[in-house]
């Protein structure tokens, strides 16, 4: 299951007052609405990619980087292809800018090490497709709290439909704070497993005195199945066939007319599916043997006849009769 962390980090960047321009909050696929005290915008995320536990984010705001006409030597670009760095105040701003959906990000001296661990994924330019990979930041929300003292609220602005702050003590007054809210989106680990369900439709047909053939309907998400036999109804059951890529067995080597006792179980991968409990007891009867005795002639009482001479007959033994 994947679920998404409501925590929402703000990065900041001031400007001249009134100079902010129409900030769009880009919404394509898989989006997630995020609200705050400062507004509220989207943040896509793609939930088929992840990297070492978190889910591969995309940035949402697009802005025209000419128009604001960003001014600070302290903040640089990471353009995918070096480290991000900064030295101005505790303040950045993590957005994507222009038309496109290739990220660049801005950042601050303090949140370097922040954005360094976050924006790794980039810096291959093979590798800048417009997902911001992040990969495991030890110690991100505690380090994010930790500004939380720089990041002041006050009384929100409305600029062209998006919230902006004025900005806090210490930087110059009156000018605006552009507002990117960001979504940590983690992977909650490995979800509830599903048991599975044991075969059904089991049948235990006969082959012969000696053997007895063994079927049943697959189950979905199966990895294996395990056939169980028992003497007696209600008895002791031991596997036979190892694991079993189909519910089909013959079971063989077995005793003339003699009723046998089977039990299923799916087995489960074991992470996301779990084994089966045993199913339904079945049984299945092997063919009774059938035996033929051969016939002999019995001589004991034959009789010796031995014509006399003289007579037909007598010759002969019988006599025609009219």
């Amino acid at each position: 299951m994947v679920a998404i962390d409501k925590r929402i980090t703000r990065f900041v960047w001031y400007k001249a007052p009134l100079s902010l321009p129409l900030a769009v909050w880009k919404s394509n696929i898989r989006v997630v609405r995020v609200v705050n005290s400062v507004g509220s915008g989207f943040v896509s995320y793609d939930p088929t990619k992840s990297l070492n536990g978190l889910l591969t984010i995309q940035t949402g705001m697009v802005v025209e980087l000419d128009a604001i006409g960003w001014e600070n030597g302290g903040f640089t670009i990471d353009n995918g292809e070096a480290a991000p760095t900064g030295g101005v105040s505790d303040h950045g701003v993590l957005q994507g800018l222009g038309d496109d959906d290739h990220p660049q990000y801005f950042n601050a001296a303090r949140l370097t090490q922040v954005l360094a661990t976050a924006n790794e994924a980039n810096r291959n330019r093979a590798n800048h497709t417009g997902r911001q990979d992040i990969s495991t930041i030890e110690g991100l929300q505690a380090v994010l709290d930790g500004k939380a003292a720089d990041m002041h609220l006050h009384t929100p602005l409305q600029v062209d439909g998006f919230t902006a702050d004025q900005i806090g003590p210490g930087s110059p007054a009156g000018n605006l704070i552009a507002v990117m809210q960001w979504m940590l989106a983690r992977d909650t680990g490995t979800p509830t497993p599903t048991q599975l369900t044991a075969p059904t439709g089991s049948q235990a047909t006969a082959l012969s005195t000696t053997s007895l053939n063994i079927t049943a309907s697959a189950v979905p998400n199966a990895s294996s199945y395990k056939l169980l036999r028992s003497a007696t109804s209600g008895g002791t059951f031991a596997q036979v066939g190892g694991a079993l890529a189909s519910p089909v067995y013959t079971d063989s080597g077995l005793s003339n007319a003699t009723t046998y006792y089977y039990k299923w179980q799916t087995v489960g991968n074991g992470t996301t599916y779990l084994n089966s409990p045993l199913g339904v007891e079945f049984s299945g009867t092997t063919q009774t043997s059938t035996t033929t005795t051969a016939l002999t002639d019995d001589t004991s009482n034959a009789a010796t006849f031995t014509p006399e001479s003289g007579s037909t007959r007598e010759q002969w033994g019988f006599e025609l009769l009219p």
